[in-house]
């Protein structure tokens, strides 16, 4: 093979970049070990610098990287700065990067040392973690360890797998399936070794590769994302639906064994017999035995006690109190508080306090109340001279009942025909003194909100309508710290998302601002900083989290963001038909040519079904 047929080949991976002959030529040389003076040297550099530059991934423009996970290769460090180690590499992307952990084995341990001391002198905090054998199991306990400890979180973190140890592709991917962290991986292409043959004047291809370093792509690894979104999509529906056994299950699978023990005892609280009993006073008996089990267990990581104490905090002042008459409280002791770990900023048990036992209360008054001791939680205080309470000031009883309700409307879907439900909520309406009579229609069509009122506010059925909005959500605002679901929830990355009009396809790492293309431009107002009214509802369709939602022309007015603006059928064809030329047709050709600047041939964006008058996005574009 002559020396021309070698830089074609060079010249054929650069399809969609220009670069000059002289480029070419130095690219050769390097390729073939011919040695390059200082000035190829820097060209190569300024060449591979640009290369960096353009590398981005979709999926974390709008985070905030500080944190990397990668592995130490037997790779040695080289001068040459485009032909770095990958974690450098992927220091020139994530500029706020400011601690990383490395991974080693013995034989490793030095190339460990030599990295860490050049990182230092970036002053990034290099934390190294040895590994002991080169096994799946090792070096997945050693990464699972940091996520339970909350040292790295998916928010913040990136795995980068593309050295290491022989095993670590496998640890990195089954941790990022279970707890969603996004995972990179640098890639370029080789072209083979060539040997020069001076017998022949040619060269000889052999068996041995050579990575071209301008090729370098910054990858990310869609699997382990792919398995992450059904991870957390069953965890987020048994959240929803108060399946806290399984909620359980799924934490013990991934080794966080004190949340799996704290949703374990939850599960044993929101049993079926103390919901339905509607006895509030034998439910919050079992609210006591819970705390006590949770406060008493010595297992609990500094990061879940974080995440779970407003909660905790919440349930106890429900049962620290006990209304002896209309004007008086009497706070009760539990010995179990002074022998639990557990510790709570009087700020945290001021704000519960506020909330449960006088939601008009000033702060200052409620300290008369609650206090602590010793840094721990409550002292006794004497409250029979307090003259401020009102007879419904402290709601236990209330707050037990929307539980109820709450529990059966997060597992009941059909909820206007369902038998059992209807009798709970008769049942709760004759607790609070409520007339049933000639009223079944307007009970079954009873929602949750309707409830609020009627207990927390004891409204009458007929006065519903007096109640508005922002009375309804002081109530939720205060029960929201009762919601210990909303704090596990998981948000699965979003594979298709449009934010401040700007576009990601996580499939194929696209991102389109579209206040910048011109095609897009009669979709927007005059001064191009807002969608006009008919193209808005492309915002929530996009977002959907139904992948096969169908946008169509009898319910694109749902999904009209402005409120104010009348809707009628004239104005709906016409809107349709607009919302079709004017958005959907243009964004196709965008999405169109982004796919191929990458070489990707691929069908419409937005599919449209004239039959149906509807619009589907392509299940192409989706990861899954």
């Amino acid at each position: 093979m002559i020396r021309e047929e070698i830089k074609s080949k060079i010249e054929s991976l650069f399809s969609t970049e220009k670069y000059s002959e002289e480029e070419f030529e130095i690219m050769l040389k390097f390729h073939l070990n011919e040695p390059l003076i200082e000035r190829e040297q820097e060209i190569l550099n300024e060449l591979y610098y640009k290369k960096i530059a353009q590398q981005k991934l979709a999926i974390l423009s709008d985070k905030k990287i500080y944190t990397l996970v990668s592995c130490v290769s037997l790779s040695k460090i080289l001068p040459q700065d485009y032909l770095e180690l990958p974690i450098f590499k992927s220091l020139r992307v994530f500029k706020e990067i400011k601690n990383i952990y490395l991974l080693y084995t013995n034989e490793s341990e030095f190339n460990f040392k030599e990295i860490s001391e050049k990182l230092k002198r970036f002053n990034i905090n290099v934390i190294g973690k040895a590994i002991k054998n080169d096994t799946i199991d090792d070096i997945y306990t050693t990464i699972r360890d940091l996520a339970i400890k909350g040292e790295i979180n998916k928010e913040n973190t990136i795995f980068d797998i593309t050295l290491g140890l022989k095993m670590s592709g496998i640890a990195f991917y089954k941790l990022a399936s279970e707890r969603g962290f996004i995972s990179i991986n640098w890639k370029e292409l080789q072209l083979p070794i060539y040997n020069y043959n001076e017998k022949n004047s040619s060269y000889e291809e052999t068996n041995f590769g050579k990575r071209i370093p301008l090729t370098v792509t910054l990858e990310l690894l869609k699997e382990p994302l792919k398995e992450s979104m059904k991870t957390y999509t069953m965890l987020n529906e048994a959240l929803e639906n108060k399946e806290y056994n399984v909620v359980s299950s799924h934490f013990k699978n991934i080794g966080n064994d004190d949340i799996s023990f704290f949703f374990e005892k939850l599960a044993q609280l929101f049993t079926f017999e103390n919901i339905s009993s509607l006895d509030y006073k034998k439910f919050f008996n079992g609210v006591e035995e819970f705390l006590k089990n949770i406060f008493l267990y010595p297992n609990f990581t500094d990061f879940t006690k974080e995440r779970i104490k407003e909660f905790l905090a919440s349930l106890l002042v429900l049962i620290s109190f006990e209304q002896k008459d209309r004007k008086t409280l009497i706070q009760k002791e539990f010995s179990w508080l002074n022998n639990s770990e557990f510790y709570f900023p009087f700020t945290y048990i001021q704000k519960q306090g506020v909330y449960f036992i006088n939601q008009e209360a000033d702060i200052l008054d409620i300290t008369t109340l609650l206090k602590y001791r010793d840094d721990k939680l409550i002292e006794r205080v004497d409250v029979e001279d307090i003259d401020d309470f009102e007879e419904e000031i402290y709601y236990k009883k209330e707050i037990y009942f929307y539980l109820v309700l709450e529990y059966f409307y997060s597992k009941i879907k059909d909820r206007e025909s369902n038998s059992f439900l209807q009798f709970f909520k008769k049942s709760i309406l004759k607790e609070f003194g409520i007339s049933l009579s000639g009223k079944s229609d307007l009970i079954n069509r009873l929602t949750l909100d309707d409830f609020i009122k009627i207990i927390f506010y004891k409204c009458d059925l007929e006065d519903l309508e007096e109640y508005d909005k922002e009375d309804i959500q002081l109530i939720k605002n205060a029960l929201n710290f009762l919601n210990i679901c909303e704090i596990f929830k998981e948000d699965p990355a979003k594979e298709i998302e449009l934010k401040d009009y700007t576009l990601k396809i996580l499939k194929y790492n696209i991102e389109i601002n579209l206040l910048e293309e011109e095609e897009m431009k009669e979709a927007f107002n005059k001064r191009g900083k807002k969608l006009q009214a008919f193209a808005q509802p492309i915002v929530n369709f996009i977002n959907s989290t139904n992948i096969n939602f169908k946008l169509t022309e009898k319910n694109i007015y749902e999904y009209d963001i402005d409120e104010n603006r009348e809707k009628t059928s004239k104005g709906l064809k016409k809107d349709f038909s607009r919302f079709k030329t004017k958005v959907v047709l243009p964004l196709n050709s965008i999405v169109d040519r982004e796919l191929k600047k990458r070489g990707i041939i691929s069908e419409e964006f937005i599919n449209f079904n004239s039959r149906e008058r509807a619009f589907t996005i392509n299940s192409d574009f989706y990861i899954r």
